[in-house]
């Protein structure tokens, strides 16, 4: 009976801490909007707030709000898809899908490739923040 008793007390002990671990892919599920893009020295700040992300799973969706008479967006759109996941802990991997990215992502996005290792600096319930090894890039829950 102690040792039945010890094996319920050790698998619930488990759960416990699994359940209080800081779990970045549950924090990225839903949408978040782009407000900064700067350098690490913040010397250069790109305040921005027609960006959108949607983190589902294992699918990312991005919707910029634009201008189609813009000379960068000559097609009028701002939808792009693609893929998420994560490599390693406090990473996120994104690859906007090029079938489906907008002609002008790279662009409206700030990014300079469509395939973007980021890592997670923080993520809570109201804001994100993702940088790589020249730009940070803060977001809040939309």
């Amino acid at each position: 009976m102690k040792k039945f008793l010890l094996l319920i007390v050790s698998v619930m002990f488990i759960i416990s801490l699994y359940s209080c671990s800081d779990d970045n892919e549950h924090l990225l599920n839903g949408q978040w909007q782009l407000n900064t893009i700067s350098d690490h020295n913040n010397d250069n700040i790109q305040y921005v707030d027609t960006v959108y992300y949607s983190f589902q799973r294992a699918a990312v969706f991005s919707f910029t709000v634009v201008n189609r008479y813009d000379h960068h967006n000559k097609d009028g759109k701002g939808v792009s898809y693609g893929y998420v996941d994560f490599p390693a802990e406090n990473k996120v991997h994104i690859l906007i899908d090029r079938a489906f990215a907008n002609e002008n992502f790279l662009h409206l996005s700030g990014w300079d490739s469509c395939d973007k290792i980021f890592n997670i600096d923080s993520a809570d319930k109201f804001y994100l923040v993702l940088s790589d090894d020249e730009k940070i890039y803060t977001f809040k829950r939309f």
